[in-house]
């Protein structure tokens, strides 16, 4: 579920067609604010990390692979705090699976 006026982070690049979904959404529907990250942003882990907990970030969609590759990136650098703002990650197109480690 996501709460009134979320923060989303935007990690589809625009030309991908699911960019559309996330402004439009996020925007007229819920409320809230959108948060764009830099041209290839997603790629550079401390920066969505960081970007997260400054902008105080509580939704997320983007696919299981990076969801795990991000907390053992977190987990790694003892950052795992960075995500106490993210209440809702929505996954799609994969499995999820994860260890208990993470």
């Amino acid at each position: 579920m996501i709460d009134a006026n979320p923060t989303v982070l935007q990690l589809a690049q625009t030309s991908f067609d699911v960019h559309i979904q996330e402004i439009f959404v996020t925007l007229s529907y819920f409320g809230g604010s959108l948060i764009m990250l830099h041209p290839y942003g997603h790629l550079d882990l401390d920066y969505v990390s960081h970007t997260i907990e400054k902008m105080q970030v509580s939704f997320m969609d983007t696919i299981p692979r990076y969801v795990i590759t991000l907390c053992q990136h977190l987990a790694s650098e003892n950052k795992k705090q960075q995500f106490r703002s993210l209440r809702t990650i929505f996954n799609g197109g994969q499995l999820i699976n994860f260890s208990s480690k993470l």
